[in-house]
């Protein structure tokens, strides 16, 4: 990233940027630099100005910033909003409101997309997780496990993992996360392709502490590793956007195939209404019945060709189940006959000479009206 030119923080901009968390306080930290670099005003000086502003220069100015921030800087749309969203928090911190009209409260919530995400495929993360090393591995194949978000992924410690029984059949409960964007609870799971690469991360660092963090990146590296791997594997993205945000999208989209949007919610870990949340059993079934859908270790031509197999198979065993059950029919209707045949030979048994000439003289009778 290239360093952005602007003189050091006041303590009025210091005490803004400590009140929030740590992946917020790095992202607005290099915003205040760019107002800085904008308007040339520190924490005290930017409001000072709002202070003493009696015709609504300082929100001409916000609104101003965006624009440079754009056409200056050559930042997306979206960037120069979250930049301008940064100065607006702040002023808000400080119980000095901006006041917008109509027109421009519009004109400040536009924001459009220059870029469009790539969507993942099974294919396309077998190939990335063949490229890499296993701390590579673990953040392509966990984190599509997991579906957090980058700064939730890496709080996950050693302990997370060596407390959820990771020796059971996946798959693998993680327990409660609390997240930090929205501060709702998750409920990530480990697949049978993550708990292999999870005991392989642990059996590595035996002395590892619990409280110690598998990962020691920040969210920026979560995505340059997914794209270094994704330019390995040789990926045909046609200029669409690879981060690792979409290894979330990648696992959301499977959970919904067989479960309901708050239901893949709880366990991705967004707000959702106050009933629909489930025990951690309830969507331990969900997540089980998704995995087939989620797992991609194996997922090559040749696997392609076994699981092709596997189907015929499977359909071969079902229709032998379907005769042996029509066998089954067939020779209880042959006992049933047999019986019928058994007593009526009993009953003829047991009738006179007389009674069974009578009885032939009457079946032929009737033969004859019939």
């Amino acid at each position: 990233m290239r360093k952005i030119k602007s003189e050091n923080f006041d303590e009025i901009f210091k005490a803004f940027l400590n009140e929030q968390k740590p992946h917020t306080q790095s992202n607005y930290a290099t915003c205040l630099r760019y107002w800085l670099q904008f308007s040339g005003m520190n924490g005290q000086a930017t409001l000072d100005f709002k202070r003493n502003d009696k015709d609504a220069q300082t929100e001409k100015k916000v609104i101003g910033f965006k624009a440079w921030m754009i056409q200056e800087q050559k930042k997306s749309e979206n960037y120069a909003r979250v930049a301008q969203a940064c100065v607006r928090g702040f002023y808000a911190s400080h119980r000095v409101p901006l006041v917008f009209t109509r027109k421009e409260a519009k004109k400040l919530g536009e924001g459009n997309r220059t870029t469009t995400d790539y969507l993942f495929t099974k294919e396309d993360l077998f190939k990335m997780s063949e490229q890499g090393n296993l701390q590579e591995k673990y953040v392509v194949i966990v984190g599509k496990s997991v579906g957090l978000r980058g700064g939730d992924f890496l709080t996950l410690t050693y302990g997370s993992f060596r407390g959820s029984h990771i020796d059971g059949e996946a798959p693998i409960s993680l327990g409660e996360v609390t997240t930090q964007k929205e501060h709702v609870k998750a409920y990530p799971f480990l697949d049978s392709d993550a708990v292999q690469v999870v005991r392989n991360m642990l059996e590595r660092n035996p002395d590892a502490k619990n409280e110690d963090r598998v990962l020691q990146l920040d969210e920026q590296s979560l995505t340059l590793t997914i794209q270094r791997l994704a330019e390995r594997a040789h990926l045909q993205t046609g200029g669409k956007r690879i981060r690792f945000h979409l290894l979330r999208k990648y696992l959301f989209d499977r959970l919904t195939a067989v479960a309901s949007t708050e239901q893949a919610k709880q366990i991705i870990g967004k707000a959702i209404s106050e009933g629909a949340y489930l025990s951690t059993d309830q969507l331990r079934g969900i997540y089980e019945k998704a995995m087939p859908l989620i797992l991609i270790n194996g997922n090559s031509k040749n696997h392609a060709a076994i699981e092709e197999l596997e189907a015929k198979f499977a359909d071969m065993s079902r229709r032998l189940s379907d005769l042996l059950m029509d066998n089954e029919v067939l020779k209880q209707r042959d006992l049933e006959r047999s019986k019928e045949i058994n007593e009526l030979k009993e009953q003829f048994d047991s009738l006179t000479p007389e009674e069974r000439k009578r009885r032939v003289v009457a079946l032929r009778q009737k033969k004859h009206k019939t």
